[in-house]
């Protein structure tokens, strides 16, 4: 795809943006990156950073939105907060208002599809939502046709879970590990889209031996910001396993095909800068890092590496080859992002 076809897109997508404003946007995602990238590359790049997935031509779908990145007329947006108000509109509609860890602020109006368990404290999340526009600053959402609306199973505070019936095919399975007295695994789940990283606990390793890649599962899913589990799964075909043909999880992919939202997926790519060690204190634990700069084929990412880590890819890591495995890519202010996790392991080529 050309940077014609890149710009056309994402005026399609965001209607709220002019060509002058895209192209602006390009120029400076080049040269940001020192010009290492071609224009092309860097379309791609920004398209991605605007949350619109582009793969071969196609607007495929989008990942999920901090409440301080929405703009007029985007459409098909996935976003989630503590719902901190609710209140009637004046022809019956209900009115919320969400805020999110950054805390940012939304207004979510639901004419239809209004949970019963929809009050304040509960954690929200909007999937198929649109920005009609703003108000006072805060983006105003609605739910469209096919949009869904999930809350909360418990109540504020550490309860506060989102839970979901969840079914999957399972991409990737690490482990099992055994952590003092519990047993577990964990999988990479693609299900409506998405890609989820969930624990499974049991109480055996011998009972977690049979989730493997191409196993379709279904079980009770709870999440709550980073943390993911099931507390009960099973297995819905008991013969073979599915053809798992998924663009991400067959092999390392590189930097320029990342997308927000893949987890514990393997990047390969060149480092072509690596940063001075850093410290940060992260639940009462004073953890050190590093961000480093990947490259593969005119495309850029960072790489943030935590722990152990900083000191594998160090200054004498600068321009070989590598594999980073088990790492989340997600999305800063600054553009997509590569976080090393408590299983990520770096090979040398």
């Amino acid at each position: 795809m050309n940077t014609e076809r890149f710009i056309r897109l994402i005026l399609q997508e965001r209607e709220d943006l002019t060509r002058e404003e895209v192209i602006r946007l390009i120029q400076e995602r080049v040269q940001s990156l020192g010009g290492l990238i071609t224009e092309e590359a860097a379309a791609y790049m920004v398209a991605r950073d605007l949350g619109i997935r582009v793969y071969d031509g196609y607007v495929l779908d989008r990942s999920e939105l901090g409440l301080g990145e929405l703009r007029s007329a985007m459409r098909n947006v996935v976003v989630s907060g503590t719902v901190c108000e609710v209140v009637k509109g004046k022809e019956g509609e209900s009115i919320v208002k969400i805020r999110d860890k950054r805390g940012d602020e939304a207004i979510i109006i639901l004419k239809e599809k209004v949970p019963a368990s929809l009050e304040v404290g509960r954690r929200l999340r909007i999937i198929g939502g649109r920005v009609q526009g703003f108000k006072d600053g805060i983006p105003v959402i609605t739910l469209g046709k096919r949009g869904r609306i999930l809350t909360s199973r418990a109540r504020g505070g550490n309860n506060s879970w989102l839970s979901l019936s969840l079914e999957g095919v399972i991409l990737k399975a690490l482990g099992p590990y055994v952590k003092g007295d519990r047993c577990f695994a964990v999988v990479v789940l693609r299900t409506e889209g998405e890609y989820k990283s969930v624990k499974v606990f049991s109480s055996t390793v011998s009972r977690l031996k049979w989730l493997k890649k191409g196993v379709r599962v279904k079980g009770l899913f709870f999440t709550k910001d980073y943390n993911s589990f099931w507390t009960s799964v099973e297995r819905l075909e008991e013969d073979g396993f599915e053809d798992v043909r998924d663009l991400y999880y067959n092999g390392a992919i590189g930097v320029g095909r990342l997308r927000s939202g893949l987890k514990l997926v393997d990047v390969r790519g060149k480092v072509s800068y690596v940063g001075m060690e850093r410290r940060s204190t992260i639940y009462n634990e004073e953890m050190k890092y590093r961000d480093i700069i990947l490259e593969d084929h005119g495309a850029a990412v960072k790489l943030r590496a935590w722990r152990e880590l900083v000191d594998i890819l160090d200054h004498e890591s600068e321009g070989k080859e590598i594999v980073i495995h088990n790492v989340n890519v997600t999305t800063s202010k600054n553009g997509l992002e590569i976080t090393t996790t408590r299983y990520s392991t770096v090979t040398f080529l």
